[in-house]
């Protein structure tokens, strides 16, 4: 009998059905160690400004205990957030066979590494990724410095002195930039010594760890997932039904296209360039009569309700005339949340919900016809909304600094360029269209997220057990 000892901060809804799924294999044995004690009476979210209670059991069908957390400032802001004195004796009297740690940077879980290296396997499970690093080679600094010297001499012409000011500014950002790479690849690779498997949650994670120094052979694919089955549609739960009841309430017509928002309302995910994105298309009359077709004058307007936009499919050489309705709804909460609800003032056709527990997101998504996380970061390292999104049957729209962009945004999913609105623009258009012509194909967006399931993750720990 294999016995795992897991170590993580707190309950999450995303791992907590696997521990569940994964107790229930006949030849292996498991125990959590939640250090971060505090959280099972505190439930109060930052990010949220609210106590987040998930409405789905998280502490069910495996054994668990929550390790006594001395920190004075308990918390995973901080190394020093954690502090279990006691949580090494705890697995020793537990006696595992292997050893998983969620998240190496808290005082207690790296004391672990380091005690447990070389006397039972030690494993790793993180997600972070190097999509938040300008450059990461001297190749890529000095094609860098070397295109930003040429934009700042178009930008400031005939004024030389500021010109070069401005240009030897920018350079020595990217300099910095590419030392703090460096610096931090640097620790990292001793951070990973300590450990003997790493199990990456998709692309961008595997070529962090890569840079790391972890060799493939020390490297297991145990995917980002969400309990697929729980977002699917059936007779009984019956989500499309209930979502389409919503919409009317909220003024949506069966035939509108909605795009939908779920999250913090906070920097990282940069709802703010969904909104700016939304309101061009509203100022270019988009919600009115679109004239979709060859034409050389993408937007080009041919009376006051009718524009002519050239078709993302250049197969296509006929034209179609859409009545065509969008809405926006943001769902959630966080610190940008009254900015967000300022800008979008007399906008009829942008809605917000408060924010949804669980049970409830398959009828949210299902609101909508596409889903856009348009994440800016820093440390957006995968954005599991998305994989629910795509269980749900609706297509996504992610920023290029989204974790999991690699991975799932395979057609009819879209990738834009973080922080170009036009770019987002265009690839709303382009799904808007695809949706209006039924080029969507939904079966697709069921095939790649049923690789990505709690049954791929319990299959490669069995194996590596």
């Amino acid at each position: 009998m294999k016995r795992l000892a897991i170590i993580t901060t707190h309950p999450i809804q995303y791992n907590a059905p696997w521990f569940a799924m994964l107790a229930k294999e006949p030849d292996v044995e498991l125990k959590v160690f939640y250090t971060w004690s505090q959280r099972q009476t505190d439930l109060f979210d930052e990010k949220f400004g609210k106590a987040i209670e998930w409405d789905i059991p998280l502490l069910e069908g495996y054994d668990y205990t929550f390790v006594e957390n001395v920190s004075k400032k308990p918390g995973t802001k901080s190394f020093w957030g954690i502090k279990c004195p006691t949580l090494i004796n705890e697995i020793l009297t537990y006696s595992p066979t292997h050893l998983l740690i969620f998240g190496w940077n808290f005082q207690a879980h790296f004391k672990v590494m380091r005690h447990f290296k070389g006397k039972i396997p030690v494993w790793f499970r993180g997600d972070s990724t190097l999509l938040d690093y300008e450059v990461k080679s001297i190749k890529e600094l000095m094609s860098s410095i070397k295109n930003q010297g040429w934009k700042e001499k178009k930008n400031f012409g005939v004024n030389k002195k500021k010109k070069y000011k401005k240009t030897l500014t920018s350079h020595f950002s990217l300099l910095t930039t590419y030392i703090k790479y460096k610096l931090r690849i640097t620790f990292l690779s001793y951070i990973y010594k300590q450990i003997d498997t790493a199990l990456y949650v998709g692309q961008a994670n595997k070529a962090y760890f890569k840079a790391c120094g972890l060799k493939k052979s020390r490297l297991k694919f145990v995917p980002h997932a969400i309990d697929n089955d729980r977002f699917k549609d059936s007779d009984t739960q019956r989500y499309k039904e209930k979502a389409q009841q919503w919409r009317t309430k909220m003024g949506i017509q069966p035939k509108d296209i909605v795009i939908l928002f779920a999250g913090k309302f906070e920097s990282k995910k940069n709802p703010l360039q969904l909104l700016n994105a939304f309101n061009t298309l509203n100022n270019q009359n988009i919600n009115k009569s679109i004239h979709f077709g060859s034409d050389d004058n993408q937007h080009t307007e041919v009376s006051s309700n009718t524009q002519i936009l050239k078709s993302p499919n250049p197969q296509i050489q006929t034209s179609k005339h859409l009545n065509l309705h969008l809405h926006l709804i943001f769902t959630g909460s966080g610190p940008l949340e009254e900015q967000l609800k300022s800008q979008s003032k007399n906008l009829p056709n942008i809605h917000f919900l408060p924010f949804q527990n669980q049970s409830q997101m398959p009828v949210v998504y299902r609101l909508a016809n596409i889903f856009c996380l348009p994440s800016q970061g820093p440390g957006e390292t995968w954005g599991l909304a998305v994989n629910e999104a795509m269980a749900c049957d609706i297509p996504v729209i992610v920023s290029d600094k989204v974790g999991c962009a690699l991975d799932l945004t395979i057609s009819p999913n879209k990738v834009f360029k973080c922080g170009d609105d036009s770019d987002l623009s265009n690839k709303l258009i382009e799904m808007i269209y695809s949706i209006k012509s039924n080029e969507t194909n939904k079966k697709q967006l069921y095939e790649i997220i049923n690789n990505w399931s709690f049954k791929t993750i319990i299959n490669t720990i069995k194996c590596i057990l």
